[in-house]
């Protein structure tokens, strides 16, 4: 492959525009070219046209951001012969629309293996889906020389999350919802809340089929009432972790940087609430902070971003027991945390108390990382999606293929 091009929109602090435009140096290093095209700038429909004559090989976005583009031919990705693939790092419970492949030309890799399971079993899959290999943040050797590490050493711990009141959520399924519906939502809250540590994403899509299965309903009629209700139970305990984290976090020297924490402030150490940052600001933050706290987005099979971008600029992150994921140099009380306010502490003084550790071990697990990332790999399953998806769409039979074989099969229509 040559040419890859890359389709984003406006995002919340333009997270989705910088992360693609992230891999520019490291795909130059294996000759790709990465073409970017604004689909929401004023010149987009050019800047779009201009990039469909390069012929670049595929194309790529995040969260499902332009695989939707039509033109009077129709979708673009039809139009043009060229594989779409969409990168999810998020639940198909939210914006699933965004999350149905409407073509043979598009392929949805999602970044948790359960985000995965959870989609395979939705209808409307269209083209195909499967898993993303780790989209590495590469150690870019002008991040790491802008570092000083002995400033890094006295440097704040952080931790970048929006918030939203758990409370909220609970009011407005009283308000809004039937009440058959609420029941539901808040006796599965109840269960999911109890036990912090083992509440992902699997166990909520379980225990979501479980009382719909309860009510004698088949699952297969009610997608809309599954998404729903997948969507609101993992909101809302990302909601309480994120809560019981902040609680006990701003008792010490900590820092909190997301939107919607509002709610907390005649609660806790509001000088500590900094509000939102948009994702280039929030890279410095992360540069130059000495330690990163991180929650899981109830997953426990893949690498969060946070944790990525925490990977390229060398900076320790301390992140919740997730059970299927590597820790690297990561311990119980050094790194490792469970959903009390015990364990948390326990991690917070750690760090206060071993601030040269921490910087050698966040440069340690940044090498590690980076030799598990590879970039090659990416680049490998990409180029092997673009030639499965191209040769799956040809229209005249492989040469040499013997004439028992029809190709294309007149009734296959996926």
């Amino acid at each position: 492959m040559k040419k890859i091009l890359f389709i984003h929109g406006y995002s919340a602090g333009d997270v989705l525009e910088h992360f693609g435009r992230s891999f520019v140096p490291a795909f130059a290093e294996y000759g790709v070219d990465l073409i970017v095209v604004n689909v929401g700038a004023r010149d987009a429909v050019l800047a779009l046209k201009g990039a469909i004559q390069q012929k670049p090989d595929l194309a790529f976005g995040f969260a499902g951001v332009g695989k939707d583009i039509t033109t009077n031919r129709g979708n673009i990705w039809d139009v043009s012969q060229i594989p779409f693939i969409s990168f999810y790092t998020d639940s198909p419970g939210y914006f699933f629309d965004a999350h149905v492949q409407q073509s043979r030309w598009m392929v949805g890799l999602y970044g948790f293996a359960e985000h995965l399971a959870f989609r395979q079993t939705l209808p409307f899959i269209g083209g195909s889906v499967g898993l993303a290999p780790p989209i590495p943040l590469p150690l870019g050797e002008g991040v790491l020389q802008r570092i000083d590490f002995k400033e890094k050493l006295k440097g704040d711990i952080i931790f970048l999350k929006n918030g939203n009141d758990p409370q909220k959520l609970l009011s407005i399924w009283d308000a809004s919802l039937p009440v058959s519906v609420t029941k539901i939502l808040k006796e599965l809250s109840h269960n999911l809340t109890a036990d912090l540590d083992n509440s992902d994403h699997k166990q909520i899509v379980q225990q979501v089929d479980a009382a719909i299965n309860q009510h004698g309903l088949d699952l297969g009629g009610f997608s809309r009432l599954r998404l729903f209700l997948v969507a609101q139970l993992d909101d809302f305990v990302r909601r309480v972790k994120s809560e019981m984290l902040v609680r006990v976090l701003l008792k010490y020297p900590v820092k909190v940087y997301g939107a919607n924490w509002d709610y907390l402030r005649n609660e806790v150490n509001a000088s500590s609430l900094q509000g939102l940052r948009d994702y280039l600001p929030s890279d410095d933050l992360i540069n130059q902070a000495l330690a990163m706290f991180h929650v899981s987005p109830n997953t426990n099979t893949g690498w969060h971003d946070r944790q990525l971008r925490a990977f390229g600029a060398e900076t320790f992150y301390l992140t919740n027991s997730q059970h299927e994921l590597p820790q690297s140099t990561k311990k119980t009380g050094q790194g490792l945390y469970t959903f009390t306010e015990d364990s948390i502490k326990e991690n917070i003084e750690w760090v206060l108390d071993n601030r040269s550790e921490v910087i050698e071990r966040g440069r340690t697990e940044a090498v590690i990382a980076n030799q598990h990332f590879s970039f090659k790999n990416l680049l490998d399953k990409l180029n092997n999606i673009n030639q499965i998806v191209r040769f799956n769409n040809q229209t005249q039979r492989p040469a040499g293929v013997p004439e028992y074989f029809i190709w294309p099969q007149a009734s296959v229509r996926d």
